[in-house]
């Protein structure tokens, strides 16, 4: 659960949810992967609603770690928007490379060797 203020508890929740997503419901991850790439296409029934996906979990993860920032929790050179849509784009591909090989990759470990070096604290 995301809290109420985004900040490194928010963005600890996107690894909570990998975590989830691989041992209860690798259907949703499917479903995820198929249905974002197909509704690429502008003409797609569901191309208005990723739109609007991404554009929201982006503006939340660019608010949860610039609150991290100005909590002092952020590593000095990260740009908080970029950390952001890393984190979105990493979370993503690594759905697709588990769904290929699920044996083979840990998305939520991946995750978080991807965000500890972006933070002044444990994460």
């Amino acid at each position: 659960m995301l809290d109420e203020t985004p900040g490194i508890e928010t963005i600890r929740g996107i690894v909570r949810v990998a975590e989830y997503n691989a041992n209860f419901a690798p259907g949703l991850v499917e479903l995820h992967c198929v249905l974002s790439a197909e509704a690429t296409a502008p003409e797609h029934p569901a191309h208005q609603y990723f739109l609007d996906r991404y554009t929201w979990v982006v503006a939340l993860m660019i608010e949860a770690f610039s609150n991290a920032q100005a909590a002092g929790q952020l590593a000095e050179a990260v740009e908080p928007a970029s950390a952001a849509r890393s984190l979105i784009a990493l979370s993503d591909g690594l759905q697709v490379q588990w769904l290929l090989a699920p044996d083979t990759l840990d998305m939520a470990e991946e995750l978080r060797r991807y965000l500890r070096p972006l933070f002044t604290i444990d994460f």
